[in-house]
Parts: C-alpha cells; sequence; structure tokens
C-alpha cells in the first residue's frame, strides 16, 4: 500500500482490511481472519505483530481492542484512502462513494 503514510506501513495488507471502521471492538482472531480471507493462526501471528507495535490489545475471552494508538492510525488509514480514492478516480467518484470519515 504505498499510498499509506511511511509511519503506517507496518499495518500490512492482510491487517488492514481485517480493521475496516469501525475497527475490532472486541471481535475475536477467527472473526477478523474471516474477515480478511485468511486462517485464525496467520491473523494471530498478524496480531501478535500489531500487539507488539502497540496498535492493538487483547481483553478478556481473546477479544481485540485498538489502542489509542491503534485509533489514530486507523483514522489516519481512512484519509489516505479518502485521498487515494480522490485521485485516482477523482471527485466525482470520491463524492459517489460512501464515506469512512
Amino acid at each position: 500500500m504505498s499510498w499509506l503514510p511511511p509511519a503506517l506501513t507496518s499495518f500490512g495488507r492482510c491487517t488492514s482490511g481485517s480493521f475496516q471502521y469501525p475497527g475490532p471492538r472486541g471481535a475475536r482472531p477467527i472473526d477478523l481472519a474471516a474477515t480478511a480471507g485468511t486462517t485464525k493462526q496467520v491473523m494471530n501471528h498478524l496480531l501478535g505483530q500489531l500487539d507488539t507495535l502497540g496498535f492493538i490489545e487483547r481483553r478478556e475471552r481473546g477479544s481485540i481492542w485498538l489502542t489509542a494508538k491503534g485509533e489514530r492510525a486507523t483514522a489516519e488509514i481512512r484519509r489516505a484512502v479518502t485521498r487515494n480514492r480522490a485521485a485516482v478516480g477523482g471527485e466525482a467518484r470520491k463524492a459517489a462513494l460512501p464515506a469512512i470519515e
């Protein structure tokens, strides 16, 4: 995702797909894996990396929550997606797509 700000490239292609608005908010790894189209094992590996980087925290019964850093990162990704949509498809395409901010 070359259009992402450099500070957010650690999110990666697979994880960003599973953190669509409004974020995991208590989802289980198996649910996030299904959303991302991957296995629970792969998702747990990615979640471990995001946990180490401080983007998420694991709570009771394995639920996944964004940290303040994760909330800021996903907000920046949404802004980058919006900018990219406008650059690729022009303002008419941006206006036709649902708002994500």
